[in-house]
């Protein structure tokens, strides 16, 4: 058994739950596949929005138009990031350790 260093879920240590890693004595990532793919499809967006030269939520914009058959995924993910921007952004007042 070997814990994810991520996710700190218990695997069976073998290539179907870890991708490979040269540089360690297992030859098993730290990380298991799922939070590497996790990992991957965010950070890709990313990049590509980034080639773009738009912000992330631009980039959900464009998706959506180019592939109205997963429009409703691609607003669903546009409003979360969306919302958790508007949280960055609003002052918090913090009075006897309430948040406001």
């Amino acid at each position: 058994m070997k814990q994810c260093s991520k996710c700190k879920e218990y695997y069976e240590a073998n290539l179907n739950n870890f991708p490979r890693d040269s540089r360690t004595r297992d030859g098993l990532s730290s990380h298991c596949k799922n939070c590497v793919r996790l990992y991957n499809r965010k950070n890709s967006l990313a990049y590509y929005a980034r080639k773009k030269g738009m912000t992330l939520i631009e980039y959900y914009k464009y998706l959506e138009e180019k592939f109205p058959y997963k429009k409703e995924d691609y607003i669903e993910k546009r409003e979360e990031l969306e919302h958790k921007e508007r949280l960055k952004v609003e002052p918090k007042l913090i009075v006897n350790g309430r948040i406001f």
